[in-house]
């Protein structure tokens, strides 16, 4: 059975591949044909469908996956179609440019990290009532896996690219790194060298990347 969060999902990504496929046609851009668009709507439905059976025939969707499901959809839609998504991007990649063009960089930056604030917060109280205690020593060090998972998933640590999606799936490598290495007993000090080797590397790549397309 699907939640009620399940189900706005399911109806927030309807509606935002309808406005991509709408804001397409009416700037002239070619779009998908409409019954392959219709076909890649109900596979990923399908998709999201299969995950929440399977997570309900074991002991259901946590909560905590139902908030990441929400929150990755409203700022998906947020970065993708709105005037303020495209003012991040342009800060990001370029502060001069975007201030010459007349975007009030200031205020970008200010709402970005007021925003960072807000998740920070909400990640804050995820973890405390999963593990029932606060503690300003609770995971130390964790930026280190945020800013790999972001760099892994896309993002430029240069500005301007990056995607939400993309975060989340770094996210993914990183947490299935760190169960390896505790399921192979690895002595924490390893783990950070690991970590930090892999996060390395993946801004040495960003870079090379970045230099080759110029």
């Amino acid at each position: 059975m699907l939640t009620g969060p399940s189900n706005c999902s399911l109806l927030f990504s309807f509606h935002l591949f309808y406005q991509q496929r709408r804001s397409k046609i009416q700037h002239g851009f070619d779009t998908l044909p409409t019954l392959i668009f219709i076909c890649k709507i109900l596979i990923i439905w399908g998709i999201i469908i299969a995950f929440i059976t399977i997570m309900n025939n074991h002991q259901g969707v946590t909560i905590p996956v139902c908030i990441l499901m929400i929150l990755a959809l409203v700022f998906t839609f947020i970065t993708r179609n709105t005037r303020f998504g495209r003012y991040v991007y342009a800060v990001g990649g370029n502060a001069e440019a975007s201030y010459l063009s007349g975007i009030n960089v200031q205020k970008i930056t200010l709402i970005v990290f007021a925003i960072m604030g807000m998740m920070m917060a909400v990640a804050g109280i995820i973890m405390t009532s999963r593990i029932g205690s606060a503690s300003p020593e609770a995971r130390r060090l964790l930026e280190l896996d945020a800013i790999a998972a972001c760099v892994i998933g896309g993002a430029s640590l240069m500005g301007g690219r990056g995607s939400i999606p993309g975060a989340i799936l770094g996210a993914l490598v990183m947490e299935s790194l760190n169960n390896r290495m505790s399921m192979a007993n690895l002595d924490s000090a390893w783990q950070n060298i690991i970590k930090g080797l892999v996060l390395v590397s993946a801004v040495w790549f960003d870079i090379t990347s970045h230099r080759d397309n110029k």
